[in-house]
């Protein structure tokens, strides 16, 4: 996986991967729980979910759409057919999720969603190296953000999200999370994408990614 290789090499994260059948619902949930509330605050935590994402209206409440990440064990028959089955059961609201990234320990954590309805995720509710002032406020103050690859009912237009941020994060310098998204909406302007990036948290932090060429130094 190219992502996780980059994170690796260039900024010596290390990486949990969840793929195909690892992908599922319990395990989502247990594992981004597990590392959320093991780190301290002054770790940092990216979450990408890379996947199937679907828009479907509330039973209680007419009109009131909500979006939601689909695992692998979802059972599609049942997303296709709400009114035979308790299909909530299988998925992962996506409002629900972000608010669960609000209650980690984790000093600064951002959510990157590669998937078709991401929007309505964004809806809900070390610094050595670094030689930007602005920059290392950022890191000393907490955040929790979510970018998404689509508004709330925009299909994702192919694989553009994601390699877009790996170009973004490629260079050598640091950035915070607010200019990676900067750079990520002009690059997939033309394909049509309008990616979404909401902070949950307002204590004037953001996150910030540091290269290990930097961190090094």
């Amino acid at each position: 996986m190219a992502l996780e290789k980059f994170f690796k090499s260039h900024y010596g994260y290390t990486v949990k991967k969840l793929v195909n059948k690892e992908a599922t619902q319990a395990e989502i949930l247990s594992t981004a729980k597990e590392i959320g509330m093991k780190l301290g605050p002054n770790d940092a935590f990216l979450i990408h979910i890379g996947g199937h994402g679907m828009i479907e209206e509330e039973r209680e409440l007419p009109g009131v759409l909500k979006g939601y990440y689909v695992p692998h064990d979802a059972t599609v028959e049942t997303l296709e057919k709400p009114g035979k089955h308790d299909w909530q059961k299988s998925v992962i609201e996506m409002g629900e999720f972000t608010k669960l990234l609000t209650e980690f320990s984790a000093g600064h954590v951002v959510l990157l969603a590669d998937c078709c309805n991401s929007g309505f995720a964004a809806r809900t509710f070390t610094r050595g190296g670094i030689n930007r002032r602005d920059l290392s406020l950022s890191v000393m103050n907490p955040s929790c953000s979510v970018v998404t690859s689509t508004v709330s009912k925009d299909p994702v237009s192919g694989n553009t999200f994601t390699p877009a941020i790996i170009r973004a994060l490629g260079g050598s310098q640091a950035k915070s999370l607010c200019e990676v998204v900067v750079e990520v909406k002009k690059d997939v302007a033309d394909a049509g994408l309008r990616p979404q990036h909401a902070q949950f948290r307002k204590d004037g932090g953001d996150f910030v990614f540091i290269p290990l060429a930097v961190a090094q130094r």
